[in-house]
């Protein structure tokens, strides 16, 4: 009774919502226990394409994208 018991186990809370809304919503792979792969080369493209006066530093108050291409 007790390997019955270790086989049926309870289901996490992610499971319980993909077993109760599988009808409604569009099927995709579950990589929730994997994690998730980015392809991070439209991120840098996209970055490279930014003019300067858009690139706002909340740090230090300096901007070091702004001082490194327009140094007097």
């Amino acid at each position: 009774e007790k390997s019955k018991d270790k086989a049926k186990r309870d289901l996490t809370g992610r499971e319980i919502i993909i077993k109760k809304f599988a009808d409604k919503f569009y099927q995709e792979e579950d990589t929730g226990d994997k994690g998730t792969e980015i392809d991070m080369s439209a991120f840098r493209d996209a970055i490279e394409e930014v003019e300067e006066e858009n690139i706002k530093d909340y740090g230090d108050g300096k901007n070091a994208f702004f001082e490194e291409n327009n140094a007097t």
